[in-house]
């Protein structure tokens, strides 16, 4: 993908939480960004937001999740209704190597599952589930940080 100064690309992120008490966090510490994160990435030409969520959770920790639509309108035969996002933000990624600051609109879903065992691929060093505490202590930005209150509420 060639990207230019100022591009905005739309990314999907997934904060996937347990359904057990206490609630726990899944989040990967990637390798592009040194940090802790949940999964996602970008949204593919062919994607919505929602199958590109599916797609990248499968591909960064072996899971298999759904995210219902939660209809508001009858569906006609020129439209589905899609999943409605949890949030959505822009982030500002600086300038590194040969990339050139840029933005990602980023759809944020939350999907909550059993604890389950995870698999690792080659975007990252670890993958794990945290409470909030143990997620608190990790190397994070800041608004992953922030966030975690809130999508760790029951």
């Amino acid at each position: 993908m060639s990207i230019q100064q100022g591009d905005k690309h739309f990314t999907a992120t997934v904060w996937i939480v347990t359904n057990d008490s206490p609630k726990k966090v899944l989040l990967l510490h990637h390798k592009k960004y040194n940090f802790w994160l949940p999964p996602g990435g970008h949204i593919e030409r062919h994607e919505n937001p929602a199958q590109a969520a599916i797609r990248e959770v499968k591909e960064e920790t072996g899971l298999v999740i759904d995210i219902p639509a939660r209809p508001i309108s009858n569906v006609t035969e020129t439209g589905t209704e899609l999943p409605l996002p949890y949030s959505m933000r822009e982030f500002l990624i600086p300038e590194r190597g040969d990339e050139p600051e840029h933005y990602h609109l980023d759809v944020i879903y939350r999907v909550e599952v059993p604890e389950q065992s995870l698999t690792i691929n080659d975007e990252s060093h670890n993958i794990d589930w945290f409470t909030r505490e143990e997620a608190e202590a990790l190397s994070l930005f800041e608004s992953t940080r922030l966030a975690l209150a809130e999508v760790l509420k029951d």
